[in-house]
Formats: structure tokens, sequence, C-alpha cells
């Protein structure tokens, strides 16, 4: 098959699949929503912090017809608007609750339409499409769109894990934050205590992974008296927009107030805005702060937690 045989194919292919998956009506889903509409909504959903500017970027769209759009959200009340505490000049979009029913009405569509379609073929069959598309993802994006990221979730921590989360740990807050080798050898410190004399049956790991390489942690500690620590919150920068440290800190207190344990505390630094408005928005709260020294610079230690009594 030669270079034009191979355009016409994929065309075929855009054309039929395109219709097949209703994207050609007016309205996706049989909902009242426009697939730009339904798109923008579900990735300010995946986005922490996102702004019209994060959606323009990641959509490719014109940047009028994203404030049209945004506005016309807002004034529905899907989306409500709020300036950055970072950057006065921005606006950071938040889903609504009614906005996230129509996002969780969507997904439960879309995932009933496309089940419905595998049902159709084989599990061998399937594999062998979930494959092709993975391989659309690497050669046409490149790996650089954030669609063509694999990205996998294990509790299980291996030989090995530790020793990258310390050196990940060592390298991003010294390149982010300045702090020196003190504060690695602090990591070092806070690893060795949970895995030599930690409680395995209580203590939970989550260790993502893209191919293989680790880009993202997080773990729940058992402490005495029904008392838990989140500890090594950590995500590649370039995945920070993706959702990836939102899910982690979710499935990490999802199991912590599965009954185990009846509070749950951490400890973070002032300069961790971000993660500190996460924490409080998961319904952590401060309870009292303290001086940090020796990691290269001045610092205030922050004490955060959240009951978890029923």
């Amino acid at each position: 098959m030669d270079l034009n045989q191979q355009v016409q194919y994929i065309r075929k292919f855009n054309r039929a699949y395109t219709a097949k998956i209703g994207l050609l009506e007016k309205h996706i889903l049989g909902s009242g929503y426009t697939l730009a509409e339904g798109r923008i909504l579900h990735e300010i959903n995946e986005i922490e912090n996102c702004t019209a500017k994060d959606i323009t970027i990641k959509l490719g769209m014109d940047p009028g017809f994203v404030s049209r759009t945004v506005a016309s959200l807002i004034h529905r009340n899907l989306l409500e608007k709020k300036v950055s505490a970072e950057d006065k000049r921005a606006s950071i979009l938040k889903i609504t609750e009614a906005g996230k029913q129509i996002i969780e009405s969507l997904n439960e569509k879309s995932n009933h339409q496309i089940r419905g379609l595998l049902s159709e073929l084989t599990e061998k069959e399937r594999n062998k499409v979930c494959e092709g598309i993975k391989d659309l993802n690497e050669h046409f994006l490149h790996e650089e769109e954030e669609e063509s990221r694999f990205v996998t979730i294990r509790n299980e921590i291996k030989p090995g894990d530790a020793g990258r989360l310390i050196a990940l740990h060592g390298d991003l807050y010294k390149k982010e934050c300045g702090y020196n080798s003190i504060f690695e050898g602090y990591v070092c410190k806070t690893f060795y205590e949970a895995l030599v004399n930690g409680n395995p049956e209580k203590d939970r790991f989550w260790i993502a992974e893209d191919k293989g390489e680790i880009i993202g942690s997080v773990a729940i500690i058992a402490k005495e008296d029904g008392i838990c620590q989140l500890r090594w919150l950590l995500v590649l920068p370039e995945y920070r927009k993706t959702g990836l440290g939102k899910k982690l800190v979710h499935e990490a207190l999802e199991y912590a107030q599965s009954g185990i344990f009846t509070k749950i505390f951490l400890e973070t630094s002032h300069e961790q805005e971000t993660a500190i408005r996460m924490y409080q928005r998961s319904g952590f709260s401060i309870k009292k702060t303290y001086p940090i020294d020796g990691w290269g610079k001045p610092l205030t230690g922050i004490y955060m937690e959240k009951d978890l009594a029923v």
C-alpha cells in the first residue's frame, strides 16, 4: 500500500468512525451539549487549576471560541470562574455540581456506547484494537500529547522503588525549591522507617508509572491509635495537569476512609501552595506550623489533619 492509498484508508476510517459514534450530530450522545462543550467540560474536570488558556493549548481551539463556550457554560451554571491565587490576571475554571452531573452522564453514555462496540468482538480482537490505538497514539502524537500516555497505578512496592522515589524527591525539590541533600537524607529516613518498621498489613502505596517508569506516588502509612499519615505525594512536572495528583490523593483517601483509620495527617511546607489547596479541598485543615531548618533555605512546616470518623 503506497502513501496515497494509506491516506485514503485512514480518511475512510475517520469518516466511518465519526459517523458511527455520532460526532456529526449537533449534540453528542443524545444530550443537549455539543461535542466542543462536552470536551471542554471534561478537560476542566481533569486538569487541576485549569484556565481557558490551558483548554486552548490542550485542544488546539481558537481562544475566542473557547472564551465564548466557557461563558455559555458559566451562564448555564455548569462552570464557575475564580481569580487565581498565584496569578491575579488568570481565572481558574471549576466544575459546579450541576456540571459534574453532566460529565458523569456523558461518561456513562460514552462508556456504554464503546462497550457496545467492543462487545461485538472477541477478547483477542478487542486486545488487537487497543494495541492498534496505542500505536496510533505513539506514532501520530509522538508521545507528547497526554492522550498518548498510558499511566498505570500499582499498589505493590518493588525492590528499587524506594531508591527511585528518594532520587525523584531529591532531584525535583532541588530544581523547583532549592532544597539541599539534607532534605534528601530526610526522605531516606522516612522510607527506612516505613519499610523496616512499618505495618505491611495496613500501609499502602500507589506507584504511578508510564511505560515502566515511575512518574508519581503517594502512600498511606499506619501510625498508632487508628491514625495514618499521607506521605510522599509526588508527580513529575509533565504529568501535573493530567489530574494524576488528584487521582492519587483520591485513591489514598478512599483507602484511609475504608474503616481502618479514624484520623489522617500530613506534613508539608508553606511553599507547596497548590498541594495545600488540594489537601484543603479534600477536607484537611491546618492545625499548626513550625520552622524547618537545614534544608537549604528558611521554611515553615505545615501540619494538616482530617477526621475520618463516620
